[in-house]
């Protein structure tokens, strides 16, 4: 199995032949179409039962992602794609929408909704690999501005993607 970190590397790509570059360079209309990446950006520990082809984030993988600031550093970038995606823009204090970008009406931000699953799969992912002010600032965002908006049990979700 393909490892996360040789994806982030640019040393392998997904089960489709898709690069990390390849992904990033899609529009927003794509990445919302398409179910099958989200788990090769934002690897967890367990396999996914959409794509169990995906490379799973075992300790090993998760400290190399923490030693690595140059695989951070793409993680972040990949981070920055879907928040564009869904009309946010990540800065240095937080998350802010992005009014020049509103994304495809902020798809997040709906009673329910599959990006819902994809937001905690990114806080999980963030925390692991190390990006923990990123991964706080996400959930802080999307626990003030969901409030309300998503559902109550992926408010719940959002909340325990994190460990203390």
């Amino acid at each position: 199995m393909t490892r996360a970190s040789d994806f982030y590397a640019g040393l392998a790509c997904d089960h489709a032949g898709r690069s990390l570059a390849f992904i990033l360079a899609q529009s927003d209309a794509w990445l919302e179409s398409q179910h099958d990446y989200i788990q090769w950006l934002f690897p967890l520990p367990e396999p996914s039962p959409v794509n169990p082809q995906a490379p799973l984030l075992d300790p090993q993988e998760a400290a190399r992602f923490c030693a690595d600031h140059q695989l951070q550093a793409r993680l972040l970038t990949a981070l920055d794609r879907m928040l564009h995606c869904y009309g946010l823009q990540r800065q240095h204090d937080g998350l802010v929408a992005d009014p020049l970008h509103l994304g495809l009406i902020q798809p997040w931000c709906h009673w329910q909704d599959h990006n819902q699953l994809r937001l905690t799969r990114m806080l999980r992912c963030l925390q692991a690999c190390g990006l923990v002010q990123p991964a706080h600032q996400l959930q802080d965002f999307l626990l003030r501005e969901g409030t309300g908006r998503v559902n109550p049990t992926t408010l719940t979700y959002w909340r325990q993607a994190l460990t203390a």
